[in-house]
């Protein structure tokens, strides 16, 4: 890597462009990263750059100062953009990035989901800075399994301090080095995967999937008259506000009966391809959405749960669960009378209010009893299969991806890669929502303007790319719960724990012949899909693996679990844990397994022992960083390790702080676990008031 002044700077006229409508872009890789050091300032950490590197189509430079970086981007735009083309500069994490440059730049506009997150943003002076990490999802670590040049570990000790006067070894630059090329090789890739025009490259991986779905749309010779008819049926913003609370994620939760032991011999399964399934063998609301007032009990609102797809919003009356399984979710809640909760479900309450789908009312049958309902609103809509060119799609994808999984050829490794990863975004398209916030950046604050929601769906109803309906990704999630959970009543009480796509089972044996049977229900409900979509059965087993079934993924020696996205396991290669919110991994070696480690020694325990509601892992173990925003100009002194000093001057920035770990319980669900080991559920006192269900408001 070389000082940015050693490069050869100068006109060139052999620069390669693009223009995407009446602008012209520079169609070479560029990216940016810089290093930070953190200080203390009046008790808070601030941190501060020592060092960036700009990527330049594969040569490296780096500069110690803002003053240099503004420099280098000036002789860019000399030698690469003299006549006022674009020139794009791929940044792995923007948000960190952003942070510090931010004020040091005049920018034009920011397009961001939430605060402190830029997709991308463009300056005044034509340059555009994206975000790599939204178009691959991947830490640059694992990006660069995908380059010839790899991501160096351990090579930059972030712990010692360092500023612009801070010698930099060999080793240290090399590792600067390497973050910037492996980003240049990849985007020079991602130039030649969009027919060689770097505007073409889309802002997230989840524009590969719209881009080829879309195109799939319209090759099919109907694609007019299908968006006619999409635009025709298009919901109302009531409909559409009873959609977005009717939508759920994957049902993650553990049967409370098992909470805080330690098991033996748990089997695990996992649905392969959960949402892709559903997309290619359930039907979903097609058509307009229309409103049904009467219904006067759960026989005749089953009966419209069976024949058409309906969003609802509707009260359970003395609802109790039938089992320790519980599947309505608090949040999802706007009354939750006198309720008993667990985890955040539901148990039992005296008058429930939720938003659901029909699909989601069929389930909630199978694990509640109550003794009346009430629903308030109801908008029902036809059911069919999804249009074929989305089932080509997502076919041909799942083909691919099971095909060549295991190549050795680089080519086809690279289609695997993309294949599965095209199968695991599909569902994300689905969801989008056209009612967004507006994200707003002014001179280090971020703001959230509410937009118009009436005429933001009016302008995705208009759009050309528009092929898909919301309802359709509502639907989705709601089918795959239906599929797990089916298979957990089955299951009953030996079903220990659910996550998505998976379920831990106690006395496998016992209830393998429920796996088996869902898989044989799966292939018929898919043949008569594929029978329908003129497509065989086989069109969706490769080398004889059907999508969507049961895999059976071994046995664990022992297991346990705190709740949803807290369990921890044995099995042939060690001890393994899951808990949301806490990393796995650290560069130093000192990770939260590493300290449950040390706490089992000093105890004389186990590391399941350990595994429990108080435990506490501290800062230097825990892998946790918050992020401490600093939006006011500041200057120190600042001594680094090698004893140099130097004043450090710095506008805005983030510094990344360590932070502990700690298990804990809320008293909610503490309140309820000792209510089921003392055989009685107590709700807490004051959490809800009472409603009169016959003055609630319908959504319209």
């Amino acid at each position: 890597m070389i000082y940015y002044t050693d490069y050869p700077w100068g006109n060139r006229c052999d620069v390669a462009t693009v223009q995407k409508k009446k602008q012209v872009y520079v169609n070479l890789p560029f990216a940016f990263d810089i290093e930070t050091s953190t200080t203390a300032l009046d008790g808070s950490p601030v941190a501060f750059m020592y060092v960036w590197q700009m990527g330049i189509d594969g040569t490296a430079v780096y500069g110690r100062t803002w003053a240099g970086f503004l420099d280098c981007l000036a002789r860019i735009r000399e030698t690469f953009a003299p006549n006022g083309e674009t020139v794009v500069i791929y940044v792995h994490n923007l948000s960190f990035e952003f942070a510090f440059v931010a004020p040091y730049l005049q920018i034009d506009k920011v397009f961001s989901r939430t605060p402190h997150h830029p997709i991308y943003f463009t300056t005044v002076d034509g340059f555009e800075f994206r975000c790599s990490y939204f178009l691959t999802g991947k830490s640059l670590a694992l990006l660069s399994a995908e380059t010839s040049v790899k991501k160096l570990v351990g090579d930059l000790d972030y712990k010692l301090l360092r500023h612009r006067n801070t010698p930099l070894t060999e080793q240290e630059l090399k590792y600067c080095e390497n973050d910037v090329l492996i980003l240049n090789e990849f985007i020079r890739n991602e130039i030649k995967r969009n027919n060689n025009d770097i505007t073409q490259i889309p802002l997230t991986k989840t524009g590969y999937v719209r881009r080829a779905v879309l195109d799939a749309f319209k090759a099919s010779p109907d694609f007019e008259k299908y968006q006619k008819t999409l635009r025709c049926t298009y919901p109302s913003l009531q409909v559409f506000a009873l959609l977005n609370k009717c939508f759920s994620g994957g049902f993650t939760h553990a049967n409370c009966s098992y909470v805080g032991l330690t098991l033996e011999n748990v089997a695990s399964v996992d649905l392969a391809s959960s949402y892709p399934t559903q997309m290619l063998k359930h039907k979903f609301p097609v058509g307009a959405w229309h409103r049904l007032t009467e219904i006067p009990n759960a026989d005749v609102l089953t009966a419209v749960c069976n024949e058409y797809a309906c969003i609802m919003e509707i009260t359970y009356k003395n609802l109790r669960a039938k089992s320790d399984h519980h599947t309505i979710s608090r949040h999802k809640c706007s009354v939750a009378d006198n309720a008993v909760i667990d985890n955040g479900r539901v148990v039992s309450g005296d008058y429930v209010t939720t938003y659901i789908t029909s699909v989601d009312f069929i389930t909630n049958n199978l694990f509640y009893d109550y003794d009346a309902i009430m629903v308030h609103t109801l908008y029902y809509s036809k059911m069919d299969y999804l249009p074929k060119p989305l089932i080509d799609v997502i076919i041909d994808r799942y083909q691919k991806k099971t095909l060549l999984k295991g190549a050795t050829n680089e080519n086809d490794q690279k289609l695997y890669a993309l294949s599965k990863e095209f199968i695991n975004s599909l569902y994300g398209m689905t969801v989008t929502n056209p009612i967004d916030d507006t994200i707003v950046y002014n001179n280090g604050e971020w703001t959230v303007e509410r937009g118009d929601a009436q005429a933001l769906l009016n302008k995705h109803r208009a759009s050309k790319k528009y092929c898909l309906p919301y309802a359709v990704g509502v639907f989705v999630t709601a089918w795959a719960r239906y599929e797990l959970l089916t298979t957990v009543a089955k299951i009953g009480d030996d079903a220990i724990y659910c996550d998505t796509d998976s379920i831990k089972i106690r006395n496998y044996e016992q209830h393998k012949h429920i796996i088996d049977d869902y898989n044989e229900r799966n292939a018929a409900e898919l043949k008569t899909a594929m029978k329908h979509h003129g497509r065989k059965l086989d069109d969706v087993s490769p080398r004889g693996k059907l999508i969507g079934v049961f895999e059976f993924e071994g046995v664990y020696n022992e297991f346990k679990t705190m709740g949803a996205k807290r369990y921890c396991y044995t099995d042939a290669n060690g001890f393994h844990y899951t808990v949301a919110g806490l990393p796995k991994s650290h560069g130093d070696g000192k990770t939260p397994l590493k300290y449950m480690q040390i706490r089992a020694n000093e105890t004389r325990s186990t590391l399941f022992d350990i595994f429990d509601f108080d435990l506490q892992i501290p800062a230097e173990y825990s892998c946790k960083m918050e992020s401490i925003y600093n939006i006011e100009p500041w200057s120190k002194v600042v001594t680094d390790y090698t004893g140099r000093r130097a004043r450090v001057n710095e506008r805005f920035g983030v510094a990344l702080n360590p932070i502990p770990f700690t298990m804990g319980c809320c008293s909610e669900f503490w309140s309820f676990l000792i209510g089921l080991e003392n055989n009685l559920y107590k709700p807490l006192d004051g959490l809800n008031t009472k409603p009169d269900i016959l003055k609630i408001n319908p959504l319209d």
